[in-house]
């Protein structure tokens, strides 16, 4: 593992930083204010490294939004990309293209948002979804069921704002929120 840190200048100035694993992290000032995350693979090449960026604007060979969030690294070697503002992908490795899933109001077995913010696989290898809009599990046939909070009902979630996933020894899900910790049955 190594550290990457480079500052650049262009329309405006720009500082990054990364880790030699794969993810770099960069912060810029131009005609904005922009913090950018970004996915970045390193590949091997003779002495040096070669760099790709899996970036962009949605087609299957690029991440579908401006940051990535979170990733995890399932059970089965898939790797699952959390975007801001763009659902969650998926990594074919073999192609290097990516699935997109995102929310869908006229479906409801699509991702309750599209800012997802926390992953989690569980004993059973299920993927769960944690969204600024609620809580998603992903289903064998690759459905999401949704959990949300309903002021109505005392079982829901405390929040939509999920920004944390944990199961614990006992198989519970602890699902930090804006507003609080819920722990969920995850079955």
């Amino acid at each position: 593992f190594g550290l990457d840190v480079g500052l650049g200048v262009g329309l405006g100035v720009g500082l990054g930083v990364g880790l030699g694993f794969g993810l770099r992290f960069g912060l810029g000032f131009g005609r904005g204010f922009g913090l950018g995350v970004g996915l970045e693979r390193l590949a091997r090449q003779g002495r040096g490294e070669r760099r790709g960026r899996a970036k962009g604007g949605g087609p299957a060979h690029e991440l579908f939004a401006a940051g990535e969030l979170c990733i995890l690294e399932d059970a089965a070697g898939r790797l699952w990309v959390g975007t801001q503002g763009g659902g969650l992908d998926l990594l074919d490795r073999a192609t290097g293209t990516f699935t997109h899933h995102r929310h869908d109001p006229s479906d409801t077995w699509s991702l309750p948002g599209d800012d997802v913010r926390a992953l989690l696989e569980d004993s059973k290898d299920r993927l769960w979804v944690g969204t600024l809009d609620g809580l998603a599990r992903r289903e064998a046939d690759g459905g999401f069921t949704s959990l949300v909070h309903v002021s109505e009902h005392a079982g829901s979630l405390v929040d939509n704002r999920v920004l944390s996933l944990l199961q614990d020894r006992r198989g519970e899900l602890w699902v930090g929120t804006a507003a609080g910790l819920d722990v969920v049955d995850p079955d």
